[in-house]
């Protein structure tokens, strides 16, 4: 799910840490599902993109901490209530410079849903079997750097999921389907 032409950290440039949570919890059917957010289409980077709950680490936090508070500063889960499974791999945005921590938790019980206004636009619950079907896998080609490029994506509940979000669920469905 990476796209052509990503790029890399620039030589002698820092990245900012920042972490996600993949959120698992049963639906009332008992299938699975995470919950996605469509951005604020007024923020610094990643306006108005599908993403996952998260942000920036703080000053003395850890990563698993960041990915938690985020969580529930943008779609109000209760951290109390998640029990972290398991990290991905760290991933670096070359557009934002940050490096990102990803972590999967589980709840169990749906949460009570709550978008932090002008950050999160609102919020979309995807069956986990969205990332699992390779229906659900597609290409295009975007403008990315200054030159086209194919950039794979998800179709899930009628958007499409690309970039660093791609890449973390795409690892979490390789993980999965190994098991």
């Amino acid at each position: 799910m990476s796209p052509e032409r990503r790029g890399s950290p620039p030589p002698g440039r820092g990245s900012r840490r920042a972490s996600v949570l993949v959120l698992l919890y049963p639906r009332a059917d008992g299938e699975l599902a995470f919950p996605l957010v469509l951005r604020g289409k007024d923020l610094s980077f990643h306006a108005a993109q599908i993403g996952l709950p998260g942000g920036a680490l703080e000053a003395g936090e850890t990563p698993e901490q960041a990915a938690l508070r985020e969580a529930t500063e943008e779609i109000g889960a209760d951290p109390s209530a998640i029990r972290i499974l398991g990290a991905l791999s760290d991933l670096f945005v070359p557009v934002s410079s940050y490096s990102i921590s990803a972590f999967v938790g589980y709840a169990p019980a749906r949460p009570r849903f709550s978008p932090q206004p002008g950050e999160v636009e609102r919020i979309l619950e995807s069956p986990l079997e969205a990332i699992l079907d390779p229906g659900n896998r597609a290409c295009e080609t975007r403008l990315l750097h200054g030159a086209d490029a194919r950039v794979p994506y998800f179709r899930i509940c009628g958007e499409k999921v690309w970039g660093a979000t791609a890449m973390i669920l795409a690892e979490l469905a390789a993980a999965l389907a190994t098991r």
